[in-house]
């Protein structure tokens, strides 16, 4: 059982079943998604960046989001962030590159780009949840 104690960090409670773990990353992977989606249509649509680029900026900011709430809920996570922070940004750096190239290369074919976006977010995230659970979020031994 997870409990607070004064002095200590309190991680929330620890979802066992890999279907559990799964479906938060998936809903808290939504979170992060909004808000890239919302970066990437504004920055398109008021012409400020192309549409590769402006994925790229909105998976990052998707990223910070989904670094907390997996952390904190899908992982409870207890490894030292100091451990787990360069690597999720080590990832999460690799994805945005593979996700602006994939939006880019789509786009450039003449796909919509909310389409070919929907595309790369799907292609990488069971890839980032099985890194995020063997590598990133895994307690120490």
């Amino acid at each position: 059982m997870n409990e607070f104690r004064i002095g200590q960090r309190n991680s929330g409670p620890t979802l066992r079943s890999p279907i559990l773990q799964f479906l938060s990353f998936v809903l808290v992977g939504a979170a992060g998604t909004v808000l890239h989606y919302l970066a990437l249509t504004t920055l398109v649509l008021l012409s400020l960046m192309s549409p590769g680029a402006a994925s790229a900026v909105g998976a990052c900011l998707g990223a910070c989001v989904n670094y907390w709430l997996n952390q904190r809920f899908t992982f409870a996570s207890t490894r030292p962030h100091r451990e787990m922070m360069p690597r999720f940004f080590a990832v999460a750096a690799a994805g945005a590159v593979a996700n602006g190239l994939i939006v880019s290369k789509l786009s450039s074919l003449g796909m919509h780009f909310l389409l070919a976006q929907v595309i790369a977010t799907c292609t990488i995230l069971v890839a980032n949840f099985l890194i995020s659970k063997k590598w990133i979020f895994q307690k120490t031994k």
